[in-house]
């Protein structure tokens, strides 16, 4: 059973997912992507993402993120800096 960890607040650019078996996925604004899941972004691509704790962070350009259970938001640029 695919377990929802996070949401796609904002999407600039090109920002895919991969998940445990390898099949990618193009994201749009208000998608859940799952646990274990990869969310990669492009050069001029970025991600806003909220996690189900209420946090949220910003995936920059050319970044590849895993999203497990022990992600903490304190990695990432403030949603003011995306």
């Amino acid at each position: 059973m695919r377990v929802s960890i996070a949401t796609v607040e904002k999407i600039e650019g090109q920002v895919s997912v991969i998940d445990a078996s390898g099949v990618r996925r193009e994201l749009t604004s208000g998608d859940k992507v799952f646990l274990d899941e990869v969310v990669s972004t492009t050069a001029r691509g970025y991600a806003q993402v909220q996690v189900h704790k209420g946090d949220s962070f910003c995936i920059e350009a050319l970044q590849s993120v895993k999203l497990n259970a022990d992600l903490s938001t304190d990695m990432f640029p403030e949603i003011s800096d995306c």
